[in-house]
C-alpha cells in the first residue's frame, strides 16, 4: 500500500479495541465489483496489485495482519489458515492493534455461512449485483441520455483542439458494511461508463503576475454517466431497503460521503419500555403541491425523566424519510447539503407523564439535489420517523451505549 493510502485509511481509524465485527475484503476487482477505496480513483483496486486485507468495523477501516511480524508469507495465504476461503467474508476477528489501523490477527471466526446468517457474503453480493444490472438495464435509456449530454458539454469547451476521441469503458464498484446492532447488510454500488477525447492544450495565458506551471501539448479529457444503488439486506438475507442515484441527478461527492458514514449509522436497540414515539399525519393522501403535516410526539410513560433533541437538523436527534412505492428512499428536502454541526448531547429533558412534540411537513416534491424538484409520481409512500432519546442526562447525541431510538411510520397516497 503506497504512502497516500496509508494516510487516508490511518486518518479513518482510531486505536483498535480487541474485538471487532464487520467486513473482511481483499480489495481487488471481484465478480460482483471493483472493491472503492474512498480518496482514490474508481480503478485504484484493480490498477494496483493488492496484498494487504481491509476491515471495514464500525464506520472504521482497519488493516489486519494474519501473517507473523517478520514472516515472508503472503497475506492471501495467511488468511487461509485462519479459514478465509473468499474474497470477502463477514468476521468477528480479535486483533492486537500495532500502530494506526494496523492489527497483529490473534482470532478469527467467520460469521457468514452459519445458522444465525445462513447466506455467505460472497453469495449475496453475486444476487445484489444481478439486481444492480437489472436496474442498470431499467435506466439505460436514462445513462445514455446523459453521456451524450457529457459529451456535448466537454465537446463545446474541451479546453484544447480536438485531435481524437478516446475509447469508452465501463465500470461497477462497491463498498459493504455491517451493521451488528441492527444485524444488516449495506452496500453500495456505482456504475460509469467513460470515454474522453485526446485533445492538443490551449495555452494558459498569464494575468498580470499569475505564473501558470507548463500545460502538457497533449492530454486526455474525460466525461461520463454514473448511476447508483444503495441495498440493505437483513440477517434472514432478505432485501429490506434499497435507494436508487439515478444517472444526471448523481452527486459523486454526495455518493462518496454517504458511503463513507456506512457503518456508522446503525440501529441502537430499543431501550426500555415506557418511552413511545407517536406519529400523526393530517391526512392521508396528498396531490403534489398541497402540504402533508405530520407531528411528532415522543411520549415519556416511564417512571423516570429522559432526553432528546426534538428537531430534524443540525444537532436534532429526530428524523424523517419518505420511501416510494417500491422501498427506495427519496429525497424530500436539503437536510444532506445544509452543512450545519451535529452531534453535541440530548439535552431536552422530558419528564414522566409528558411528551416532547415536533411537527414537520411535506409539499409532495422531491429533491435529488440541491436546486432541484420534480412532483413526486403517483403511489403509495411510506412515512418513516425516528427519536434518539436516554435515561441518562448527558448522553451524547450519537448511536452509543444508554441512546435509543424510538421508530414510527405511516402511509401516505401521493395523487397524479
Amino acid at each position: 500500500m503506497h504512502l497516500l493510502a496509508a494516510l487516508l485509511v490511518a486518518a479513518s481509524a482510531a486505536a483498535a479495541p480487541e474485538s471487532l465485527t464487520g467486513v473482511l475484503v481483499l480489495p481487488d476487482e471481484h465478480p460482483w465489483g471493483v472493491y472503492f477505496e474512498p480518496g482514490f480513483s474508481w480503478e485504484w483496486a484493480r490498477s494496483e496489485r493488492q496484498e494487504k486485507y481491509r476491515l471495514l468495523a464500525g464506520g472504521r477501516v482497519y488493516v489486519p495482519a494474519f501473517a507473523p511480524a517478520g514472516s515472508s508469507q503472503a497475506e492471501p495465504a495467511a488468511a487461509r489458515t485462519f479459514g478465509v476461503t473468499e474474497p470477502v467474508h463477514l468476521v468477528e476477528l480479535g486483533g492486537e492493534p500495532v500502530r494506526g489501523p494496523h492489527l497483529a490477527v490473534r482470532s478469527l471466526r467467520i460469521l457468514d455461512g452459519l445458522p444465525e446468517i445462513p447466506w455467505t457474503l460472497a453469495g449475496k453480493l453475486r444476487e445484489l449485483r444481478d439486481r444492480f444490472d437489472a436496474l442498470r438495464i431499467a435506466q439505460r435509456a436514462a445513462v445514455d441520455g446523459e453521456f451524450r449530454r457529457a459529451r456535448e458539454r466537454l465537446r463545446a469547451r474541451p479546453g484544447g483542439r480536438i485531435l481524437r476521441d478516446l475509447p469508452a469503458y465501463d465500470l461497477v464498484i462497491y463498498r459493504p458494511a455491517w451493521l451488528p446492532n441492527a444485524r444488516r447488510l449495506e452496500v453500495f454500488f456505482a456504475y460509469k461508463r467513460q470515454a474522453g477525447f485526446w485533445i492538443k492544450s490551449a495555452a494558459r495565458e498569464p494575468r498580470g503576475n499569475v505564473k501558470y506551471a507548463p500545460t502538457p501539448p497533449e492530454r486526455g479529457v474525460s466525461f461520463a454517466a454514473i448511476l447508483g444503488a444503495r441495498y440493505v439486506v437483513d440477517a434472514g438475507g432478505r432485501v429490506v431497503e434499497q435507494e436508487e442515484f439515478p444517472p444526471g441527478a448523481f452527486d459523486q461527492a454526495e455518493w462518496t460521503r454517504r458511503v463513507l458514514a456506512s457503518g456508522r449509522d446503525d440501529t441502537p436497540p430499543a431501550g426500555p419500555v415506557g418511552v413511545e414515539l407517536v406519529l400523526e399525519a393530517d391526512r392521508p393522501r396528498l396531490r403534489p403541491g398541497d402540504r402533508a403535516v405530520f407531528t411528532l410526539r415522543l411520549a415519556n410513560r416511564s417512571s423516570g425523566p429522559v432526553w432528546t433533541n426534538p428537531s430534524l437538523i443540525c444537532t436534532g436527534s429526530w428524523d424523517l424519510i419518505v420511501r416510494d412505492p417500491r422501498g427506495t428512499r427519496v429525497r424530500v428536502d436539503d437536510r444532506d447539503a445544509m452543512g450545519c454541526p451535529s452531534g453535541g448531547l440530548l439535552g431536552t429533558r422530558i419528564g414522566p407523564g409528558h411528551d416532547a412534540k415536533l411537527s414537520a411537513g411535506w409539499d409532495g416534491h422531491i429533491r435529488p439535489r440541491l436546486g432541484t424538484s420534480h412532483p413526486a409520481p403517483p403511489g403509495r409512500y411510506t412515512i418513516e420517523v425516528a427519536a434518539r432519546w436516554s435515561d441518562r442526562e448527558g448522553t451524547p447525541n450519537a448511536n452509543g451505549p444508554r441512546a435509543y431510538i424510538a421508530p414510527a411510520r405511516t402511509a401516505l397516497t401521493v395523487l397524479e
